[in-house]
């Protein structure tokens, strides 16, 4: 009996503390100048095929965390539908000049 119960209580400490998985396709942080020298945003976690708006300050992003069967596309207006102008996945600072919208495309 004291097994059993030892046994259960560790199965449910494992189940209640594993990692989740992640909730996102692609975690990124936007940054005021084009070479992620700026303080930068907080993280954002987006999901495939989200349209997201930039702003006139957003001038660099860079890619915290992301599956990797997927790459950001940067499009040159605000609704993800004129000309891709970037695309990208690496973890490094990437500028958003000429971009207005991302999306998040996953294969």
């Amino acid at each position: 009996m004291l097994i059993t119960n030892i046994l259960t209580a560790a199965t449910t400490a494992c189940a209640i503390f594993a990692p989740a998985a992640a909730a996102y396709d692609m975690r990124v942080k936007k940054y005021g100048k084009t070479d992620c020298s700026s303080s930068g945003g907080g993280n954002l976690d987006w999901n495939a095929n989200e349209c997201h708006a930039l702003y006139s300050t957003d001038w660099g992003m860079k890619v915290i965390d992301y599956d990797t069967k997927c790459k950001m596309r940067g499009y040159n207006n605000g609704n993800c539908r004129g000309s891709a102008v970037t695309a990208f996945s690496t973890r490094q600072c990437h500028s958003l000049k000429g971009v207005w919208s991302v999306r998040v495309e996953c294969e």
